[in-house]
Order: structure tokens, then C-alpha cells, then sequence
């Protein structure tokens, strides 16, 4: 009984993790409430509604509630419900659809005219009410309940409903695993956070490709360029949802997004670096307060409340961001054995970021990720590992193709 339970539970969280912020708690109440009526009959869901209607303990709860303008928990509902003698020894599938009605009244008359309505709340307590009874029924030791079988079908449904996005390659496949992580973990993520965590955890692969296999990197680049094309798109994210970078001369086959993704890139690599080096000061300017919030856009006059939040567990989202970039690590040798699907090169194997040679890495990056590859003086294209970083007059330092370099050896110093 007690596999069995564990196993419930795991498939409790499995399904709130998935649809909490992508369904609408009166769908879930709509489909829990037609379960139960094909379940045990209209005249039976009549009944309990009624009873949660006319219950005078259920009405002063409900009166309290107003007065204090708290959001009472899961525990809160069914102490209540259990408090009517009506539902002293009901079964656990009676005492679920009765809180989940409560539930229902309480947003409609309380949680919507005072502002406490949140579909995340809600969800979550959803849940929770059918956990605990849940917790309440005896068990056989084999055979679905009536907890079971909404679970998987719920699970079902909106697994196939919310998992649409479909990675077009085996890059961008490994990038969305590691959003996937992060929305999980953050799930205040608007759709523009989505996009931008999306392009942080391209912007490593892409790094990490320059490090370890120079000689493919311009063709991961194109790879993952098409992942957050396709990702822009079905996020049906607009130019409007952007303040600005976008332009037509980039990598990009989706209109008006280079010049954005290239910009936010150049910034998140910075902070990439800063991560790998592992430095105290990370999370404590307010460049990083900008980082931050470029995962968790919000309406305007909410971030600092956003923001300040986040700052309480700071180690957990540093742990998170590390995390995701083992496992990106981890996956990246996984492509050893595509490499000639996928037309690129010879792979190194057993390829991994250097701690002693990152600095280095980072002060010569010839071509920054998802910039097109052209030497600076000529501006023709050219493979980044044949580009060579070289100063040029007083103005920096910029990639050179051969033909320029050879032109142009008396002018500067090699590096």
C-alpha cells in the first residue's frame, strides 16, 4: 500500500509540474466534475453541491475567509468539508469532489472580487485536495481506483496538449531538455522568459562547440539558430513583444530576430563566463539582477517584487543554471555517433570545458555566438577556424580571413 501510494503521489507531481501554468483551473474542474458525474451520477453531484451551498459552517468559512483576504489551503477546504456531519463518513471520492466544489465557490465568490484568483493556486490546491483523499482510501494491491484513473488520464490529455513543441534537431533538442528544467523549477516564466532562457542555454552550446570542436561550430550555430527560429514561432512571440535588435542580416531563417538574439547572446556570454569561473560575485550587481530577470519577464511595476523573491534562495537558481550545463555537457558526446547525418566534421570525444584555459577561451572568442562568420577588413564569409584574431590599426581586435592577414602582416603584431 505503500509503493502504491508513493506511486500516486509521483504521478501527482509529474502532472502538476506539466500543466500548472499551462492549463486553466476551470478545465480541470470541468473534467474532474464530469468524472465524478459518470462516475456516480448527476442526482449524486447534485446532492453534495447542495449540501455545500446550504452548510452553515461552510458558509461562515467562507465569510472569513473574505474577512481575513487569505488563500485558505488544501487543508483548510477539507477541514471544513469533514466539520459537516453530511460528510463525516463519507468515502474519499465524496469528501474530493466536495472540496473541490468549495474550491470552485470560494474562487468565484471570494478569490475574483477581492484579486486572489491565480491559476497557479488553484491548480495546486486542486491537487492537493485529491492527494489527501487520496491518502484517506484503503487500497487494494492491485487494480486503478477512481484517484488513479483521473490521474492518468488527466496526465494523458494535457501531455499530449501542452508538449507540441518538437525540437528540430538533435541540438536544439538538447537545449530545450535544459529549459524544460528551468520552467519546471521557475514557473513564473512569461513567454518572452521562455524565449530568453531558450537563447542563454544556446548561447552555452554554442560556446562549448567553439571550445571543444571549432571545426564544427559555424554548423551547430545554423542548428541551433533553426531551434530558436522554431521556438519564436511557437511561442507566436511578435517584434512588439521586444524593445528593439532586430535586423535581416543574420543566421536566422525567422525574419527580424537576429539582431536580438545576437545582442542578448553577447550578454549571456558574459555571464557564462562569469559562472564557469565560478565567482563569488555572481548574482550581487545589477547586471546580474538584469540576467535574472531576462528569464522572468514581468508586467511592468511587478519585477523588483519578482526580483526580490529570486534573491531569497539565490544558491538554488545558481545550482539550477550549473546543473543544466552538466547535463548539456553530458548529452553533447550523445551526438558522436550522428555526426555524419548531421554533415559535420570528425567529433572530438570526451570533450569538455577546461577550468585553466576558460579566461583565455573567452578573451579570444573569434566570433561571438549566432554572428555571421566574415573577416572584418574584406568582409567576405569564412569558416570561424580559419578566421584569425588579429589587431587591426588602433581600433581592436577583429577576425581576419588569410588573404587579408597575408596583406596585411607589417601592420600589426601577431597574437
Amino acid at each position: 500500500q505503500l509503493d502504491f501510494l508513493n506511486e500516486i503521489n509521483n504521478l501527482i507531481q509529474i502532472i502538476m509540474e506539466k500543466i500548472y501554468e499551462n492549463v486553466s483551473y476551470e478545465e480541470l474542474l470541468n473534467d474532474y466534475c464530469e468524472y465524478y458525474i459518470k462516475s456516480f451520477g448527476q442526482i449524486e453531484f447534485q446532492k453534495i453541491a447542495e449540501k455545500i451551498q446550504s452548510s452553515e459552517k461552510i458558509n461562515n468559512f467562507l465569510k472569513e475567509t473574505n474577512r481575513l483576504k487569505v488563500k485558505p489551503s488544501s487543508t483548510d477546504f477539507l477541514a471544513v468539508i469533514h466539520s459537516v456531519l453530511y460528510f463525516t463518513f463519507a468515502k474519499p471520492e465524496k469528501i474530493s469532489i466536495a472540496g473541490i466544489i468549495l474550491l470552485s465557490r470560494w474562487n468565484k465568490f471570494i478569490a475574483i472580487p477581492n484579486g486572489l484568483s491565480e491559476n497557479y493556486h488553484l491548480n495546486n490546491t486542486f491537487f492537493n485536495i485529491i492527494n489527501k483523499s487520496n491518502s484517506f482510501k484503503f487500497h487494494l494491491s492491485s487494480g486503478e481506483n477512481f484517484f488513479e484513473k483521473f490521474l492518468s488520464q488527466t496526465k494523458n490529455k494535457y501531455e499530449v496538449k501542452n508538449n507540441t513543441f518538437n525540437p528540430p534537431n538533435v541540438f536544439s533538442e538538447i537545449v530545450y531538455d535544459a529549459v524544460i528544467a528551468h520552467i519546471i523549477e521557475e514557473r513564473k516564466l512569461t513567454k518572452v522568459g521562455i524565449f530568453n532562457c531558450y537563447v542563454f542555454y544556446s548561447t552555452y552550446v554554442s560556446l562549448y562547440t567553439s571550445f571543444v570542436n571549432i571545426v564544427n561550430a559555424d554548423n551547430v550555430d545554423l542548428y541551433l539558430a533553426e531551434g530558436i527560429d522554431s521556438l519564436f514561432d511557437f511561442l507566436k512571440l511578435e517584434v512588439e513583444d521586444f524593445n528593439g535588435f532586430f535586423d535581416y542580416d543574420s543566421i536566422f531563417e525567422r525574419e527580424n530576430i537576429g539582431g536580438y538574439v545576437e545582442d542578448i547572446s553577447r550578454f549571456y556570454t558574459d555571464k557564462i563566463h562569469q559562472i564557469l569561473l565560478n565567482k563569488s560575485s555572481f548574482f550581487t550587481n545589477n547586471v546580474d539582477r538584469d540576467f535574472i530577470l531576462s528569464f522572468n519577464s514581468k508586467e511592468s511595476g511587478t519585477e523588483l517584487d519578482y526580483f526580490d523573491g529570486v534573491l531569497e534562495d539565490i544558491n538554488k537558481h545558481y545550482k539550477l543554471i550549473n546543473t543544466n550545463f552538466s547535463i548539456i555537457d553530458a548529452k553533447y558526446d550523445s551526438v558522436l555517433p550522428i555526426v555524419r547525418d548531421l554533415k559535420l566534421d570528425k567529433w572530438n570525444e570526451n570533450t569538455y570545458f577546461n577550468i585553466d584555459n576558460i579566461d583565455c577561451f573567452f578573451e579570444k572568442l573569434i566570433i561571438p555566438p549566432f554572428k555571421k562568420s566574415r573577416c572584418y577588413i574584406c568582409g567576405n564569409f569564412e569558416l570561424r577556424e580559419l578566421l584569425k584574431l588579429k589587431p587591426y590599426s588602433s581600433d581592436g581586435i577583429f577576425p581576419m580571413c588569410d588573404s587579408c592577414d597575408n596583406k596585411n602582416k607589417d601592420s600589426y603584431d601577431y597574437l
